[in-house]
This record gives structure tokens, sequence and C-alpha cells, in this order.
């Protein structure tokens, strides 16, 4: 399975903290072949995004068009029978069992999901929120403390925009009154509703418009949001401005000594990381103003 080039909101994000990771990686090396003891760097695993619902709600679907590219198998027949891993762009996506599987597997997909930097319970308007298993396992989210986003995949086939509306407002009414009395106000504070289907197909064919009305661009803001949170490197940002101050302090010290190579290599990692702190703080920035707006 080859990569496509496509950008999409997390894809640009993994891209960005592998350059922060790979800064961070040379300056110390030329910190250490200097004499000089390496900058403090954050523990850089790998991004684990764990989707977890019930069979057939979408997860794969929402992966493809999370990553702009068709990574996980989609049909109408249950496909993630045990926890799978996809390694994409920095990233592992993490589909687990769904919620009706059987105890073991529900276990191991909520034991899953303790480690992840960001979860999605995904489940189908279709007929998601009637399903005793859908609030077992958000009961079992709360009392385990799993920070998650709720996600309704609209699965419903619409002859009109007003048709539409009036499904999204039914089911999201049903959920609201189902939580006050299943979790007695313990629930989600929202839920995103997305069509994963338009979303899959508006990333995978370039369609900007099924993209724009599929309601991914504001699941992508909240995970984006979970993952500067959750993740040690995208939350201190401040390490970059500490290695380049290191650096910069290296570079007078050594300016006499150092040869034309050896200042422009200092001088690129000085900018690098200047540019990269730049590129991640500006991203979060823009997550805050558009969940804003």
């Amino acid at each position: 399975m080859t990569e496509e080039n496509k950008k999409t909101p997390l894809t640009e994000i993994a891209r960005l903290r592998a350059d922060a990771i790979r800064l961070v990686a040379d300056a110390n090396r030329m910190l250490v072949s200097n004499g000089r003891p390496a900058a403090a760097a954050p523990t850089a695993g790998r991004l684990r995004l764990a989707l977890l619902g019930q069979y057939n709600a979408g997860k794969s679907t929402l992966i493809n068009a999370l990553l702009g590219a068709r990574v996980a198998e989609t049909g109408d027949r249950p496909q993630t029978l045990r926890a799978h891993t996809y390694e994409w762009g920095g990233f592992d996506i993490i589909d687990l069992p769904g919620t009706d599987a059987r105890e073991g597997e529900q276990q191991a997909a909520l034991d899953e999901a303790h480690r992840a930097h960001a979860v999605l319970f995904v489940v189908s308007s279709q007929s998601g929120i009637e399903l005793d298993t859908t609030w077992q396992t958000l009961e079992a989210l709360h009392r385990d403390r799993v920070a998650y986003a709720l996600v309704i995949n609209d699965k419903q086939p619409h002859q009109t925009e007003e048709d539409e509306r009036r499904h999204r407002e039914a089911v999201l009414g049903r959920m609201r009154l189902l939580s006050a009395q299943r979790l007695q106000g313990r629930g989600p504070d929202q839920a995103l509703w997305v069509n994963g289907l338009r979303a899959e197909r508006g990333r995978l064919e370039g369609v900007d418009a099924f993209v724009r009305a599929s309601g991914i661009e504001l699941l992508e803001i909240d995970l984006a949001e979970r993952l500067y949170r959750n993740d040690e490197v995208l939350r201190d940002l401040s390490n970059l401005a500490t290695v380049a101050g290191v650096l910069e302090s290296l570079r007078a010290e050594l300016a006499a000594q150092l040869t034309d190579a050896d200042t422009k290599a200092i001088s690129d990692a000085v900018a690098g990381c200047t540019a990269a702190r730049e590129h991640l703080t500006m991203a979060a920035e823009s997550i805050a103003a558009e969940r804003f707006a």
C-alpha cells in the first residue's frame, strides 16, 4: 500500500511534530560534539489515536477521512475483530474491537484507549444510541476517566438538507435525553456530528465541498486540541526555544574557533528550531481561534 500525498490537519501536525523532534535531536548531537550537555527533550514516541465503537459504526471510514488515504478496510461486515494498529505518517491509529464484541475484547479495547493520546467513541446515527452496549461503554469511559470525544456518524440517507437537519436534531435530542437517564448528567458535554462516507469521499477524491459538508473539520479541531494537550512534544513547545537559545550561546562562545561550515550548521539549526516552534504555535492558535468561532 502506498501513501497518498494528501495533507490533512492530522498529517500536518504529525509532520511538524516530527520536524521538531528531528531538530532537537540534531541540535543535541551538535551540542554534545562540542562538549556541551544536551538540552532536555520530552519523550518522543508515536502519536496514538484510538477509535472505539460498535461494529459498523464507521470507525474505519473515519480513519480514511482523517488521514486522506484508504488505509483501513470498510464494509457492511464487521471488520475489526481485535485491536488493529495502522502506522501512518507519525501516527499509530488503533482501530479497536466493537463495543458489542465479547467481554474480553471489550476490556482489551478499553485498555488500549487508556494508552492513547486521543480517543474517539464512534456511534452510528441509525441505531447506536439505543444500544445498551453504547451506554455501558460510556459508563466505563467515565468510570475510568478516559478523555474521549463522542462522534455520531450519520449513516442515514437523506433526500434533502432539511431531512438531514431534522434527523440530526432528533438524534442529538434523543442522545441528551438518554444521557440524562442513563448517566445522570455525567455524559459527554457535546457530540460531534460527522457524515463519515461524505468525509472519506471528499478527502480521497479531493472534493472540498464534501469535506466542508461532512463535519470532519470540527472533529479535526477537537482532535488537534486533544493531541496538543496530551502529547509531551506538542505540549512543550518552549523546548524548541530553549534549544535555540543554547545553540546561540554555543555559537557566541566558539565564534573564533568555528569554521564557516560549523557556523552555518548552527545558524541553520537555530533557524530551524525557531521556525518549527512558530509553525506549531501558529497551528495551535489557529485551532483555538476556529474552535472559538
